[in-house]
């Protein structure tokens, strides 16, 4: 039986650094909006502020979902991968209560759904499962995962506590912590692909 992977997208395989910043910055520009940019908090609302969150979501959201950029060699890393481990991305993209959102606010995350599924299409991302689901820790622990790639932190330690797989941050500059912490750290899907590949060594 093959040992399983879990990834995360965001952060972990798309890039949202341009549209943190580089695209979201331009937009508030023009708009006479304050720029704001604290890139060592995870949190939307401390990384970007309350008033360039809103703006995120409205009008930059979808574009990251549809054209967000890939990072490099991932289609490559995650062919390689694909042929020994059984490779399972979650996401908690187009999550949440359906009796707490409009009707629009349904179908827009219904949309963000297929267009992930596109945007891994696009990039020729192989893998096994696709789910969309917040609760990363009870699907890790469900479905016996063996390593599970993160970038937030919060998540990382959880994932170390209260679960059996191996947590595998993706750096990012707000989760430098990780390594002082004791948390593998892959700084690009090579080495990403390289500390996989021990870890799950190590575990046989």
């Amino acid at each position: 039986m093959k040992k399983k992977i879990l990834l995360d997208i965001d952060g972990v395989m798309a890039n949202m650094k341009r549209h943190l910043q580089d695209k979201l910055h331009k937009i508030a520009y023009e708009k006479g909006i304050k720029i704001q940019c604290d890139n060592t908090n995870y949190s939307f609302s401390k990384y970007l502020g309350p008033e360039l969150t809103r703006l995120l979501f409205d009008e930059l959201y979808d574009d990251f979902i549809e054209n967000g950029e890939a990072y490099d060699y991932i289609s490559e890393v995650t062919h390689k991968l694909s042929e020994k481990y059984e490779i399972h991305i979650v996401t908690s993209r187009g999550t949440g209560d359906p009796k707490q959102f409009t009707e629009d606010e349904i179908k827009k995350k219904e949309l963000h759904r297929v267009n992930t599924k596109k945007w891994l299409d696009k990039h020729n991302i192989v893998y096994n499962y696709l789910v969309f689901d917040c609760d990363k820790i009870n699907y890790i622990n469900n479905n016996n995962i063996d390593v599970a790639v993160e970038d937030w932190l919060d998540t990382l330690l959880k994932i170390e506590t209260r679960t059996q797989a191996i947590p595998i941050c993706y750096d990012q500059t707000y989760n430098k912590a990780a390594k002082s912490l004791g948390i593998q750290v892959a700084y690009s899907w090579y080495d990403l692909l390289v500390k996989i590949e021990n870890a799950l060594e190590k575990k046989k």
